[in-house]
């Protein structure tokens, strides 16, 4: 989830209610930036440890992505392969190394 897990204390206004005299009623929310407008989302009790849990997920998420895209780019900075520099294999093995190759890629990114 692309939000941030946060508790608030808060006074509702109503005359008389306890945090009228200073203790705040308090719960937690879910907030993200969409289309430069801030979402606010209450989270029922009982749901904060799943919510925040989800908040790191996208966290981990973004790394990840980071990580993958710096790979990409070590790859694309390699120097230039010619189809005459690689021994000659047939076609069904360049396909074969390519789906090797990736797969190891996918499977460093599960590793960390």
């Amino acid at each position: 989830m692309r939000a941030s897990v946060v508790q608030r204390q808060f006074r509702c206004g109503t005359p008389g209610c306890r945090c009228t005299k200073g203790e705040r009623h308090q719960d937690v929310i879910a907030t993200r930036s969409l289309n430069g407008k801030t979402q606010t989302v209450r989270i029922r009790n009982g749901r904060e440890t799943m919510a925040r849990e989800w908040a790191e997920n996208w966290r981990t998420l973004q790394s990840i992505v980071a990580e993958l895209t710096a790979i990409e780019l070590e790859i694309l900075r390699l120097p230039k392969v010619t189809s005459q520099s690689l021994p000659q294999k047939k076609d069904n093995e360049k396909a074969d190394l390519f789906v090797y190759i990736t797969n190891s890629i996918c499977l460093c990114l599960v590793i960390i």
